[in-house]
């Protein structure tokens, strides 16, 4: 195995633990956040994640090969939700389920979740509507960063 992958299962499990035990200061902002990782554009061009992390000079260094791109921000940020998919993510309420499961980049890389998440919200009687591609864009957009939902809206949202 890699240093790096072992890096990000030993940064997985550690932020997992964090948020499952409630060490966090906001288990919701840590969702919102994971949320944006998991939406990041990969194919995006911009600056390189090397160049902020040897700026940053209090030990980002050491996580270079975890967060140096957007393909890896986003394989972390699956990690972590499949880990908190049963104690954390199957207990939000049917607005926020059905915001993420219509969410594209959550179904595309969470596709099992997705599909577990539909079943949790059809077991307490919730009705996730089919609604057409529209509905999806409007929602993906106030999960992933441009939201009026407290539950979500974090002060450095653009």
């Amino acid at each position: 195995m890699e240093a790096d992958e072992v890096a990000l299962g030993r940064l997985v499990d550690i932020y997992t633990t964090l948020i499952l035990h409630q060490l966090v200061p906001s288990v919701p902002l840590e969702l919102h956040l994971l949320v944006r990782l998991l939406s990041l554009n990969v194919k995006k061009k911009g600056t390189s994640m090397d160049d902020i992390l040897e700026a940053d000079g209090d030990g980002g260094a050491a996580f270079r090969g975890v967060f140096c791109s957007p393909k890896s921000c986003r394989d972390f940020a699956a990690r972590v939700l499949v880990k908190i998919e049963n104690p954390i993510l199957s207990s939000l309420g049917e607005v926020i389920l059905r915001k993420l499961i219509v969410l594209p980049s959550f179904k595309k890389s969470l596709p099992e979740v997705v599909r577990n998440l539909q079943q949790i919200s059809e077991d307490r009687g919730g009705i996730l509507d089919k609604g057409g591609p529209l509905e999806g864009a409007v929602a993906a957009m106030s999960i992933a960063g441009a939201s009026n939902t407290p539950f979500l809206t974090v002060p450095f949202d653009e």
